[in-house]
């Protein structure tokens, strides 16, 4: 049975076949061919009877229907065509060897007749010339073969085609035929087309071993109520400040009880009861302040809340919003079920327990159970439904009795995480996992099912698709079963909890798949389709508008001849898009959602939205219909109907259908529990506004490039469908001039689509710079007089005093003030911003009992601040020179000029709880580090060196602050060599602090701490029931007390791995920071022997705890902590790429309202934790149960780490991004959770899965989905951007750690544009709003991808162009005059895309220019930007956005992706040109893939495109292409040589000498054996998941379809001149031209690999194929003489990352001295084979010889054009066979190919080595000019380099390590006791 593949691709041969003979059969079908006396020709003998040209018959007449100017215009083209070609077969046949006299006398004869016949066409009517004319071109110059009857184009009609042309479009359909076959059976998927009809179950079978049976028997436990746990809750909630309350003994023991009571009768663990208990009661302090404060309002300080019920409000408004979730799903599943009256009694058994007051119990019942629940469901979390359901059967379970509710034999774990959670874990684990085994460093490493680490299916189930299934009460029902094969819900209510201890939860969740993450196109369009057919219908508008008519009387064009008609085409645009559309989404809807819709309900539903859809068609063929045969018919229906009319309904009709698809569907059935939050008026009409001027504005500008597509298409006389005479169409269509012009005109259309969707980013993010302007005044009430004029740091006392202190007096400064403004100039000074002198002169002066204030203060006018502070053209003693200091200060005075809420009031001030994931990444930097021993490399500069001259002026204020407070201290300045252990101790913390370390993080977010104390000690009335009387003045109390309201949580994945050093770092961390700092690990112990009574997974050798400690805990072997907290986890936990699983195993030990999520990367400032109150004031509730606090808030960040040009770039773009485009996203309702440092209302976080989402790769950008996710549940919920506070952030500094940031966002992008939650929310989000979700994320990625394609495809565009012109020598077969071709091309090249580059430079540095106006003033950000250009920043940027194109475009189509750390080292270390071994990667081993092979392709299509006359232009369109060729240039240049221009060193001569010999070595060495490992890891990438035949494979087909129309329209002229000579050598020369050269290269190959195999010698290729399989990629050891591994061997895993994902510098090792092996050397080359280089060279020269020996004839005859076209045809087939052939070497078929697979191995190997040869080789050469230049420099300005000058801003920069290049064996090491390099 043939497959679905198959059957489409032979039904479209099928059509295409039927409509190629129809077509045929149609050339003597129309009228104007019409049976008639034809004319007889005179003959006119020749001295030789043979070539006499006998009398023939006319075959070629005009249209009967042309007009008098269309028959004339025939006669003049005809006769010009004679004319022309008489002087062109002149020259010609003079040229063309020993066939000119013949075939010229044959010719002569043609001519002198056509010549004559032309003679007579002045004297004759018009439709006789015209009939003379045509006979003379038609039947007497090409004898019948072509007949230019066609006014328009393609001209020419050709009355049949070739054999070669019907032979060989069927070979190619039965080869994509036999293709397509073999993809299907060897590969996994298909990325084009996915299966229309059945779902492949792709999922992995689930192990039993999985599911776990648990023994019915009672629990150790015994359900009864533990005293010693009761206590200690007691204990817990004595030392809270809820003990202060009033009534605090009446909760007290009721509170505890319930705790204690439902540990053991559930089977929960103490610890997680202890746990959840304070969990609990932080949460209940919390919403008692939000109570207290709301109480209050704005009245003065003195006035208290009412305290009495305090806790009972605090409790119901708790339990409001905590359970907002869990009551909305209840009451769903609720009423499906139909209950009635066992509704009434939910959480009954649970009120029994609760000793309390009775007004409460239910409150407390339920919350108690959900914390409960939720905290020890593990990985469960992630599916919040899931958890909302156990605890609904929870609260609605009999709790009889005295002993446990689940009664199971367990060995250790508790009953409920062993019965309910552990099991469901077990299924997840085994949806993707096969097991967790324990390295050699007693680590863990998850192991998945074969090739889903490489490659994630689409149907592998998710969180999600579980969780949806839980969302779906209709489903859920009928999905739940027992391993009795009893339902669950067939169950009383009041059993079903129990019962879930004998879930059968495989055959549960079988089918719960929703979506599909579908790697295609298919599942991109799914979430773009809205945004794609907005671009759709603007193009084919503005096409329609800007397109001329040429249509005479009489003519029906395939588009229509009216304006009108053409314009009803565009309306086939909504049936066609919705088509795509729904096929989109029944390939990414899964299973259960197809089974959904099947059903006839379903079907009957979507039958009205079809019919809407359809009805365009049938409205458009009336259309048509009507202008065929006119207006009278309609009018004998009624005389007011015309065809005016009709086209308007159909115009009517189709903007419905196109208002259907733009509007979306925001009541689409998903499972959702809430609709998406509505917006009001006001908002909405900003963004429609805003939307509506980027489309106007873009339409505009566009309107030029479009315009200029369609005058270029007109100028080169293109064929277009749309304009084509449907009566004509049948004469010409599928004639190879028309092949070639459909394919152009396609070329052209595609090409000027890409370029019309690419600038819409452009003008998006211009808009939000327009915008951000707007609302940065709108934050500031519109007064922006005083933005301008007023000195905000002058008004900083009565501001702050103000919004932050509460002080009533907007003008007067508060009492508390100037204390608190030295408080935070000794901050400063205790961080060494600032010197004792600029401390006392920052600081306030007490005098006589005043505060004088500090100078600072004093108010300056606009042009003092502009020269003083701004510019720094004067001096000015009040203001600090540190630049840091100085954004300080400005950073808080512009906050203060922002409306902020009021702030929380101590003690009524909420809990908050910073989240730290923390990996591996540095605490402390050592000595070892900043300053390693320097013997034997005193070239090196230390790290410390460079930190001291980085930080000069505060390693000054270091030293005199030391030397102050610490007796002693040295005086050594840099002679790090001289201080002792403790000193270094303290100048580890002070590098620390300047470096990108958790330390620094820490220090930062625990000033938190220090920031709510002094807010307690301001307090003026310090009596609150949070805060004891005397507590202001009992440090411990008051430590107390604020360590209840903020924990700094970091969450420490490794911590059990540390090694010492890292141990005492994070000991040193709790014991120098606050109390309040906490950290949570996972910890792991042996399962055990009975670990299967527990229900441990049978393939994890583990038991997983989640832990806490904090400073209490005590030292065990004076290295790790005790835990204070150890809660049993279901199984391993990191199920996710990492980060998200990391948080959410700590979440459950945060404590308080709101948490924020930071990275460990961060930092903080005093003065901005300040204003802690008035940020949590914006989840202030207005009232009780308004849901005002579901917010999600973010914050912009200062970036620190602008070191270098690399990192000022980075460090811009992120400023950009953080501040003005975040404040327009948020405006335009587009803003997402971006992690840090937003902060959010964890309560309603919680309820939608946590903070983040943990599917592996889906999820690979974890924070967004949070935001995604909290926007889809809507009901409230709001995701702003606020600009007041400001916290600190490093970001990457090298080229290569910021490009790998880059990829990494762009892979993620890719998958996240594939998710449910990106498809759901671009549906149902209103149309501005879907704009900007899009802009504002994938879209800025994929206009990356757009935009690396552009360019490459204009060449493509203008080389092929240019070679389709006529040749120089022979015009007569043009349309178009070869000397216009440049100029047309010229102008489209102008109008299209030389201002898009303009466009995309100006949209890229506006938003950083924009802020950096606001911030610093416009003068000083002009020089920034400028800074930036004159530092090469458009090579940056242009080569980010090729790797942000691939890597998202690749991700799209193939997947794969995984987590990756970027590291962030500092930009001063040099990587080499070429990497050798796996640990000594370079740059062109990083790029190669991603931008140096198109940079090549590039600058040869550009070169070609200028050697065949694409400058032969006039002079001023030459000045105008200057631009276009400087756009060029640059992309050549970026793409080329960027990596090494932004290289440290990368020019000095003996380094570049080095990576010369390193080049070598990496092709030659050990016959190829290096570039064979990186070729096999970066590109061959077995099992990487990829197609034979995918996307690649047919854009590849098309290039080849291109080629082959233009050379068949070539080939078909050069037959028609030689057809009466040479006919066997015209065949010849067609089998040529399609054969591809691969005949000699092959034999090659195959003489190769045979004489190897003669004489025993082991190749790169045999060697690679003889090795071990377990061995990676390691090769024979041929040096022994017997086959063994190599000490080189790869690890297959390295073999699937990507390529510089993990790439470090290491020791490149070359060749050894051939001299050295002695007399052995010829053995060994023998052992080693063929060196793979050397066939890689000869490869490449038989396919040059090849390809030319079989294009000879056109060199011949002078067509260089043809012989250039042929040649770029002939290397697209070979591309295209090298890409099938990969295809092969990937597939498991492979294997089984014997030898054959060894020399196809050797053929595709050689012919990608020889691309790298030449690529590399290539980029070598250019820099060599470079490296001159360098050493010119150094010789003249030694000490001055303009390279550093260029990456470092600084001629003389100090680096880190100074390029220690031990790289190569022959180095000679520097001599010991040299002296050290100077700071």
């Amino acid at each position: 049975m043939m497959s679905p593949n198959f059957k489409l691709l032979f039904g479209v041969w099928a059509s295409c076949a039927q409509f190629h003979a129809w077509a045929n059969l149609a050339i003597v079908g129309p009228s104007y061919l019409r049976k008639r006396q034809p004319l007889v020709i005179p003959s006119i003998e020749s001295n030789n009877a043979t070539e006499s040209v006998v009398a023939t018959s006319q075959t070629c007449f005009p249209p009967a229907t042309a007009t008098t100017m269309v028959l004339d215009e025939l006669a003049k083209m005809n006769c010009l065509r004679v004319t022309t070609a008489a002087n062109d077969f002149a020259e010609l046949f003079n040229k063309y060897g020993k066939y000119g006299p013949t075939v010229k006398k044959s010719w002569d004869s043609r001519m002198a007749q056509a010549m004559q016949m032309c003679s007579t066409v002045p004297g004759l009517p018009p439709y006789e010339a015209a009939e003379s004319a045509l006979a003379a071109w038609g039947d007497v110059m090409m004898q019948h073969s072509e007949c230019c009857s066609v006014a328009g184009p393609p001209f020419c009609i050709v009355p049949g085609v070739s054999k070669i042309g019907h032979f060989v479009p069927f070979l190619v359909c039965v080869v994509v035929i036999m293709l397509a076959r073999l993809s299907e059976c060897i590969c996994r998927r298909s990325v084009v087309m996915p299966n229309l009809v059945r779902l492949i179950d792709t999922t992995p079978g689930n192990d039993a071993n999985g599911q776990v049976v648990l023994h019915d028997s009672p629990s150790p436990a015994g359900g009864r109520l533990s005293n010693a746990l009761l206590d200690e809750l007691m204990n817990i909630f004595h030392r809270t400040s809820l003990s202060a309350l009033p009534d605090s003994e009446a909760w007290a023991r009721p509170a505890a009880t319930l705790f204690a009571a439902l540990q053991p009768k559930i089977g929960f663990q103490a610890d997680s009861a202890k746990n959840q208990f304070e969990h609990f009661l932080s949460l209940w302090r919390a919403q008692c302040s939000m109570v207290a404060d709301r109480a209050m309002g704005r009245a003065a300080g003195d006035v208290q809340a009412d305290e009495r019920d305090l806790a009972s409000k605090g409790l119901v408004e708790l339990n409001g919003e905590l359970l907002d979730g869990f009551k909305r799903y209840r009451d769903k599943l609720h009423r499906h079920l139909q209950h009635t009256p066992e509704a009434s009694t939910l959480g009954t058994p649970f009120v029994d327990l609760w000793t309390g007051p009775r007004r409460n119990a239910k409150e407390m019942a339920e919350v108690s159970a959900f914390l409960l629940v939720w905290g020890e469901a593990g990985n469960v979390r992630f599916m919040p439904e899931v958890v909302c359901f156990i605890v609904d059967l929870l609260l609605s379970a009999k709790l009889a009795g005295e002993g446990p509710l689940l009664k199971v034999s367990l060995a250790q774990s508790s009953a409920f995480l062993a019965s309910i959670i552990r099991p469901l874990y077990n299924r997840i684990f085994d949806e993707t996992y096969v097991d967790v085994i324990i390295t050699e460093d007693n680590k863990d490493k998850k192991n998945m099912h074969a090739g889903l680490d490489k490659f994630m299916p689409a149907d592998c189930a998710n969180y999600d698709d579980w969780n949806e299934l839980f969302c779906d009460p209709a489903r859920l029902t009928n999905s739940l079963v027992l391993r009795s094969g009893t339902k669950l819900f067939d169950l009383p209510a009041g059993e079903r909890f129990a019962a879930l201890a004998h879930m059968d939860w495989g055959r549960s969740l079988a089918s719960a798949k929703t979506h599909r993450e579908i790697h295609s196109l298919w599942g991109l369009f799914a979430s773009i389709h809205r945004v794609a057919f907005l671009h759709e219908l603007l193009f084919a508008l503005t096409l329609v508008a800007v397109s001329s008519d040429r249509a005479e009387s009489g003519e029906i064009l395939v588009a229509g001849k009216a304006m009108l008609v053409r314009l009803s085409a565009v309306g086939l645009l909504v049936p066609l898009h919705a088509a795509c559309w729904k096929l989109s989404s029944w390939f990414t809807a899964g299973s259960a959602v197809r089974k959904h819709r099947c059903r006839a309900s379903a079907v009957c539903k979507g039958m009205p939205l079809c019919i809407l859809m359809s009805v365009p068609v049938a409205s458009y063929i009336l259309v048509r219909y009507v202008e065929v045969k006119g207006d009278s018919m309609l009018q004998r229906v009624h005389t007011g109907l015309t065809l005016q009319a009709v086209a308007k309904v159909h115009l009517l009709v189709s903007a419905c259908g196109a208002l259907v698809i733009l509007c979306g569907d925001s009541a689409a059935k998903t499972p959702r529990q809430q609709q998406l939050t509505p917006t009001s008026c006001r908002p909405k009409v900003l963004r429609w506004l805003f939307w509506l001027i980027i489309l106007l504005v873009k339409a505009w500008t566009s309107w030029g490039g479009v315009h200029s597509l369609d005058k270029a298409m007109d100028e080169l006389m293109i064929c277009r469908l749309g304009k084509e005479n449907i009566k004509e169409l049948p004469s010409y269509a599928f004639s190879p001039k028309w092949d070639k012009d459909m394919v152009k005109w396609l070329l052209f259309v595609s090409t000027g689509f890409m370029l019309y969707i690419i600038d819409t980013q452009f003008w998006f993010s211009l808009g939000c710079s327009v915008l951000g302007v707007l609302v940065a005044f709108q934050q500031r009430s519109w007064k922006c007089k005083d933005f301008f004029q007023v000195d905000s740091v002058a008004r900083i006392p009565e501001r702050f005093s103000n919004k932050v202190l509460g002080h009533d007096d907007e003008s007067g400064v508060a009492h508390d003030f100037p204390l608190l403004w030295d408080t935070i100039v000794k901050y400063m000074r205790d961080e060494d911003k600032v010197d004792d002198d600029m401390q006392a002169r920052l600081s306030y002066v007490r005098a006589h009992g005043t505060d004088r204030r500090p100078r600072i203060f004093n108010p300056r006018n606009s042009w003092e601040r502009r020269l003083t502070r701004q510019l720094g053209l004067f001096n000015d003693p009040t203001w600090p020179q540190n630049p840091d200091v100085q954004w300080r200060i400005m950073a808080l005075a512009r906050g203060l000029t922002m409306k902020m809420p009021r702030p929380f009031r101590a003690p009524y001030i909420p809990g908050v709880t910073v989240l730290i994931p923390h990996y591996m990444e540095t605490i402390l930097t050592e000595k070892k580090e900043l300053y390693a021993d320097q013997e034997g490399h005193t070239h090196v500069v230390p790290l410390m060196s460079w930190l001291e001259y980085r930080y000069e002026e505060e390693f000054k204020a270091f030293s005199t602050r030391m030397a102050k407070n610490v007796s002693h201290w040295p005086q050594f300045g840099t002679m790090w060599g001289s201080y002792g252990p403790q000193q270094w101790k303290s100048l580890n913390v002070w590098a620390s602090m300047r470096s990108q370390t958790l330390w620094r993080t820490v220090a930062g977010m625990t000033l938190y701490h220090q920031a709510l104390e002094t807010h307690f000690k301001l307090a003026k009335d310090p009596r609150g029931f949070l805060l004891a009387s005397d507590s202001a003045s009992d440090p411990k109390k008051l430590n107390h007390y604020v360590t209840e309201m903020f924990t700094c949580l970091i969450s420490m994945q490794m911590y059990p791995f540390f090694d010492d050093v890292m141990f005492g770092h994070t000991n040193k961390m709790l014991d120098e920071f606050p109390d309040s700092l906490k950290i949570a690990f996972i910890d792991f112990e042996e399962k055990g022997a009975e670990a299967e009574r527990d229900g441990i997974h049978s393939r994890q050798s583990r038991r997983y705890y989640s832990c806490l400690i904090d400073k209490t805990c005590k030292l065990v072997d004076g290295k790790r902590r005790e835990p204070r907290l150890r809660v049993e986890l279901p199984g391993y936990p990191i199920l996710g790429d990492g980060k998200g699983d990391n948080q959410n195993h700590a979440i459950p030990f945060s404590r308080g309202m709101f948490i924020q999520a930071i990275d460990a990367n961060q930092g903080a400032y005093f003065e901005q934790m300040l204003l802690l109150p008035c940020v949590l004031g914006e989840f202030r509730d207005s009232k009780h149960g308004d849901l005002g606090s579901q917010k999600i808030v973010g914050f912009p960040e200062h970036i620190t780490s602008d070191f270098g040009s690399i990192g000022d770039f980075a460090a811009g773009a992120e400023t950009a991004f953080g501040t003005i485009l975040q404040r327009s996203y948020a405006v335009l309702g587009g803003r997402m959770h971006y992690g840090h440092p937003d902060m959010m209302n964890k309560i309603f976080m919680i309820q939608q899965g946590g903070i983040s989402k943990a599917t592996k790769t889906v999820n690979l950008s974890e924070d967004i989905f949070a935001g995604l996710d909290f926007t889809l549940r809507g009901d409230g919920r709001k995701i702003q951007h606020t600009e007041y506070f400001h916290l600190a952030k490093g970001r990457d500094l090298g080229f290569n750690t910021v490009l790998l940031f880059f990829s990494k966002l762009s892979a993620g992008t890719g998958e996240q544009m594939l998710t449910r939650q990106m498809a759901r929310l671009s549906q149902q989000m209103g149309l501005p709003e879907a704009l900007t979700l899009y802009y504002a994320h994938g879209g800025f990625y994929l206009t990356q991808f757009l935009l690396s394609k552009g360019i490459p495809l204009l060449v493509f565009i203008w080389l092929f162009t240019l070679l389709d012109g006529a040749e120089s020598n022979f015009e007569a077969f043009g349309t178009t005059p070869s000397a216009s071709v440049p100029a047309t091309m010229g102008e489209m090249l102008i109008a299209q895309f030389g201002w898009v580059m303009v466009l995309f430079l100006v949209a890229g540095m506006a938003p950083l220019l924009v802020e950096l106006s606001l911030e610093i003033g416009i003068l000083s950000a002009i020089f920034r930007c400028l800074k930036q250009f004159l530092t090469l920043s458009p090579l940056h940027f242009i080569f980010q956005a090729k790797i942000i194109g691939w890597y998202v475009s690749n991700e799209i189509l193939y997947g794969g992706a995984s987590y990756v750390s970027t590291g962030r080292g500092l930009p001063t270390e040099r990587r080499f040109f070429i990497g050798v071994k796996k640990e000594g990667k370079g740059l062109y081993n990083d790029y190669a893939p991603y931008a140096f092979y198109d940079g090549a392709e590039l600058l040869a299509a550009t070169i070609l495109a200028l050697l065949v006359g694409g400058l032969q232009v006039d002079s001023a369109l030459r000045h105008l292409l200057a631009w276009w060729g400087l756009v060029v240039s640059v992309t050549v240049i970026s793409w080329l040589f960027a990596p090494f221009i932004f290289n440290p060193y990368q020019f000095e001569a003996t380094r570049f000498w080095e990576d010369l010999r390193c080049l070598t070595a990496f092709f030659m060495e050990d016959g190829g054996r290096h570039w064979v490992e990186w070729y096999n890891r970066t590109q061959l990438r077995k099992g990487s998941g990829r197609s034979v035949v995918d996307i690649v494979f047919f854009l590849g087909a098309f290039f080849i379809v291109a080629w082959y129309a233009m050379m068949n329209v070539k080939i078909q002229a050069l037959g028609q001149i030689f057809a009466a000579y040479s006919k066997d050598q015209l065949f010849e020369l067609n089998v040529l031209m399609l054969m591809p050269p691969f005949i000699c290269s092959m034999a090659y190959c195959v003489v190769a690999m045979a004489l190897e195999r003669i004489m025993g010698c082991y190749g790169a290729i045999r060697r690679l194929r003889r090795r071990p399989r377990r061995s990676g990629a390691a090769f024979l050891d041929l040096e022994a003489g017997a086959p063994g591994v190599a000490d080189g061997a790869e690890v297959e895993e390295a073999e699937a990352r990507e390529v510089h994902v993990a790439e470090r510098d290491r020791a490149v090792k070359p060749a050894a001295d051939p001299q050295g092996a002695g007399g052995e050397s010829g053995c060994r080359c023998c052992l080693f084979g063929m060196p793979l280089a050397i066939s890689a060279v000869c490869v490449l020269l038989l396919d040059i010889v090849e390809a030319a020996v079989a294009l000879y004839r056109f060199t011949h005859v002078g067509w260089w054009r043809a012989f250039v076209a042929g040649l770029m045809l002939k290397w697209g087939i070979s591309c295209l066979l090298l890409h099938l052939g990969e295809g092969v070497l990937r597939s498991q078929v492979f294997e089984r190919c014997g030898r054959f697979g060894l020399v196809l191995d050797l053929w595709v190997r050689a012919h990608r080595m020889a691309r790298d040869i030449l690529t590399s080789v290539l980029i070598l050469v250019a820099l060599t000019p470079l490296v001159l230049i360098n050493m010119l420099n150094d010789y003249l300005t030694p000490g001055l380099s303009l390279h550093h000058l260029l990456i470092y801003r600084n001629p003389n920069h100090l680096g880190k390590r100074e390029a220690i290049v031990h790289a190569c064996q022959w180095d000679v090491p520097e001599q010991p006791g040299a002296p050290q390099p100077k700071a």
